[in-house]
C-alpha cells in the first residue's frame, strides 16, 4: 500500500509536532534544574525548607528531561514503524 502525497505530509506535520513537544519538555526540564540550582546555592542551608525546594526542582527537571526523551525516541520509532509499513 503506497502513501500518497497527503499521508507523507501529514506524518511530516507529526515528526515536527514531536520535535517540538521535546524541546519544550527539554526548555521546561531545564528551567526547573536551573531554578533548583539557584534555590540550592542562593540560601545556602540559611532557610532549609527553600534547599529542598531547590532539590526537588532538580529532580523534576531531571524527570521531565527523562520524560521527554523517552516519550520522543518512542513516537519516533512508531512512525518510522509505519513509514516502513506503508513503503
Amino acid at each position: 500500500m503506497k502513501m500518497n502525497i497527503r499521508d507523507e505530509l501529514a506524518m511530516q506535520r507529526t515528526r515536527l509536532a514531536e520535535e517540538r513537544t521535546q524541546l519544550a519538555y527539554i526548555r521546561t526540564g531545564l528551567s526547573l534544574i536551573m531554578g533548583g540550582l539557584f534555590f540550592i546555592g542562593f540560601f545556602d542551608g540559611k532557610q532549609q525548607i527553600y534547599v529542598y525546594v531547590g532539590f526537588a526542582g532538580v529532580l523534576f527537571g531531571i524527570v521531565f528531561l527523562s520524560y521527554g526523551f523517552y516519550s520522543y525516541n518512542k513516537t519516533k520509532w512508531i512512525i518510522d514503524k509505519i513509514l516502513k509499513r506503508k513503503k
